[in-house]
């Protein structure tokens, strides 16, 4: 939705740059997140510790089991598509 948006609103080169710049944080905190879960995964040392974490915290990681429809950061992001863009983002 973003990309259409900057394609809608921009010139190609301009739109591309944009889309770049609107998604990066978001998508590096998302590849963070990835990386992490995936690193304890394959140690089976912090496997355990990591499992024992994740059973006391219970509910402050509720938002991770939860299907995509609503709960936790990485699901609840909005695009405002009536939101022209400009030259200037």
């Amino acid at each position: 939705m973003e990309l259409a948006r900057c394609l809608r609103d921009l010139p190609a080169t301009e739109a591309l740059n944009t889309f770049e710049a609107l998604r990066r944080e978001r998508v590096e905190a998302i590849v963070a997140q990835g990386r992490a879960g995936t690193s304890r995964a394959h140690q089976p040392e912090l496997r355990k510790k990591f499992r024992d974490l994740r059973n006391r915290a219970g509910r402050l990681l509720d938002w991770q089991r939860r299907p995509p429809t609503g709960g936790g950061w990485a699901y609840d992001h909005h695009i405002d598509w009536g939101e022209k863009l400009s030259a200037s983002r």
